[in-house]
């Protein structure tokens, strides 16, 4: 008797937090990320082209600063800010999420949203080139499905976009960048 009451004890506490986790089906394709609404329903997030391009900048002093553009002044997929959940399609789930993905904050101006990647100071020895940090979003990242991740972070009000690295990706003249609006 004693051993038929854990049992059903046991099979309680798995039944619960099965039901506690998220169901959402993962992304369709590499690359997609979907905004976790409630434990049932996800939105996918826009899919923009980011064009990268190299252009001076007297305020970082460098004659070589790479920025990723979108157009467009801002995402139509919004969410409040605070902790925000998003279940992103990788290439598998076998690596570390912050080696693939990547949050960046962007500035919105009128018809477009920009973000530094990185600045070259390669004529200036006093200065050292780099890759720009200070936009990217920290975040915590777990396997979701047999192919997914779902990361959890906290965002203040602005727009966001998200790239996948995707190893299968042979033209890096571009990118896919999912966007997000927080308000």
């Amino acid at each position: 008797m004693k051993k038929y009451i854990l049992f059903v004890l046991l099979f309680m506490l798995f039944s619960f937090s099965a039901f506690s986790q998220t169901t959402i089906e993962e992304p369709e394709y590499i690359g997609e990320a979907l905004l976790v609404t409630d434990s049932n329903t996800g939105v996918l997030l826009d899919k923009e082209y980011g064009e990268l391009k190299s252009s001076v900048s007297l305020k970082k002093n460098s004659w070589n600063v790479l920025k990723l553009y979108i157009s467009g002044e801002k995402a139509s997929c919004r969410a409040k800010s605070g902790e925000v959940k998003i279940i992103v399609r990788a290439n598998d789930n076998n690596s570390d999420p912050m080696s693939l993905i990547t949050i960046y904050k962007m500035n919105a101006k009128k018809k477009q949203r920009s973000v530094d990647l990185s600045v070259d100071h390669s004529d200036n020895p006093f200065a050292s080139s780099k890759t720009y940090s200070k936009d990217k979003m920290k975040f915590q990242g777990k396997k979701y499905g047999s192919n997914s991740y779902i990361i959890t972070t906290n965002l203040e009000a602005g727009e966001y976009g998200i790239i996948i690295r995707n190893p299968n990706n042979v033209d890096e003249k571009s990118c896919i960048v999912s966007c997000i609006g927080i308000e």
